[in-house]
């Protein structure tokens, strides 16, 4: 969880703090196909960068990602047969909400704070602009 630093008393960055106190890092792009829309599959090499320590993320433990409203979204990685994993949890809703289709680019940060603090936090975004994707 990603802890606010401006003056207010929310405990969560905040949109405005978090783009004066957090420093983006891209970690990886995905062009959504039409499979993804319901499971979106990650390549072990996404994987390792959402999750660093060597795949040894549980596949119950719960990670949350962010939009650019920093709006929650509780997911869980699984590893399926073949060394693939996934997303699981609130990403069909995240879809949904979000409105994305097939072909649509996605984009995945990780937040970190500029002084050095520790927090940090993921964001997936997926620019639109008058309801057109950017991709």
């Amino acid at each position: 969880m990603a802890a606010c630093a401006c003056d207010h008393a929310n405990v969560m960055a905040c949109v405005k703090c978090m783009h004066t106190n957090f420093q983006p890092q891209l970690l990886f792009e995905k062009h959504l196909s039409r499979h993804d829309l319901g499971n979106i599959y990650l390549r072990p090499s996404d994987v390792s960068k959402i999750c660093p320590e060597a795949f040894g993320c549980p596949s119950n433990d719960e990670s949350l990602f962010y939009d650019p409203d920093m709006t929650p979204w509780p997911m869980r990685l699984k590893k399926t047969t073949g060394e693939r994993w996934h997303l699981r949890g609130r990403w069909r809703r995240f879809v949904r909400q979000k409105k994305l289709s097939e072909g649509q680019k996605i984009k995945f940060y990780e937040y970190k704070c500029k002084r050095g603090t520790g927090a940090k936090f993921l964001m997936i975004v997926c620019l639109r602009i008058f309801g057109t994707s950017l991709a």
